[in-house]
């Protein structure tokens, strides 16, 4: 496109007509031409849109006349049929002529005003409060519909979601277990259950709850590993008869001292019917 704007040509008037049967020049004097003509129909144009600039009445211009038409489809014509690229190069020149009438028209009639228009604004975004978020998370349990399905398919029924960790509640729960001991701990939980008056049915006693026992083997082992010994039967009540015989609250604990001391009693029997043979052979 820029090798037919703005050309010189040598030549004179006899010279001109044999160039004209060159495809190329043709084409740079047929754009030529119609750069002309698009500016003056539309400079004409904008002069009859555009309001006077004083009081007095501007003179009215004459429309494009029939013969400028004509001869812009002449050109037009004579340029497609130039070249067998010459629709294409046809298509071209339109699109730079229509963006230079439409530069025109924003510059005289507009004054140069800029036309953006701000794109619109997202809707704002509604604040939930804590209530809704929770009961979010409360409807939160059922699963989606195809889920569901799959599900149920599957293994005959849906299967529920996992309820959604609450923060506070988890911090709460290790703040409680850091200062968690045997005695503040497994000790009353114990004596509440044992205590007759309190009733307790034996479903319910703490030596069923799984999570309990487990807590309270590891603070009783902590507070004094010296319970695991001769433990066989590693129970809660088994820990806590050893923790209650440490302390001398119950006879459980002189009733282990007891057999401990038959055990050191039959190994002290052993050792000597074991010298006595030994005595016997060395004397034989």
């Amino acid at each position: 496109m820029e090798a037919f704007l703005g050309c010189k040509y040598l030549t004179n008037s006899r010279l001109f007509r044999l160039q004209l049967h060159d495809p190329l020049i043709r084409t740079q004097v047929l754009t030529q031409l119609l750069i002309v003509l698009n500016y003056a129909s539309a400079a004409t144009a904008l002069a009859v849109a555009s309001p006077p600039a004083s009081s007095s009445p501007a003179p009215n211009p004459s429309p494009p006349k029939k013969g400028a038409n004509d001869l812009v489809k002449h050109a037009r014509r004579l340029i497609r049929n130039t070249s067998a690229q010459g629709a294409v190069y046809l298509g071209v020149l339109d699109t730079v002529l229509h963006r230079e009438q439409a530069w025109l028209s924003w510059k005289r009639l507009q004054r140069c005003e800029p036309r953006i228009e701000k794109p619109p604004a997202p809707p704002a975004r509604t604040v939930r409060t804590m209530e809704a978020v929770r009961q979010a998370l409360a409807g939160a349990g059922k699963p989606s519909g195809v889920v569901a399905q799959q599900q149920k398919a599957f293994y005959g029924r849906p299967l529920p979601v996992p309820r959604p960790v609450n923060l506070a509640e988890v911090e709460a729960e290790v703040g409680e277990a850091v200062g968690r001991t045997f005695e503040n701990y497994v000790r009353p939980r114990m004596e509440e259950a044992e205590d007759p008056e309190a009733c307790i049915d034996e479903e319910y006693h703490p030596r069923h709850e799984p999570v309990f026992c487990w807590r309270a083997m590891r603070l009783g082992w902590a507070a004094d590993a010296r319970v695991l010994v001769g433990m066989e039967n590693a129970s809660l009540d088994a820990l806590c008869r050893k923790m209650k015989g440490e302390d001398g609250e119950e006879d459980g604990g002189g009733e282990g001292k007891g057999k401990e001391e038959g055990r050191r009693k039959r190994k002290r029997k052993e050792n000597g019917e074991a010298g006595a043979e030994q005595e016997v052979m060395h004397g034989t």
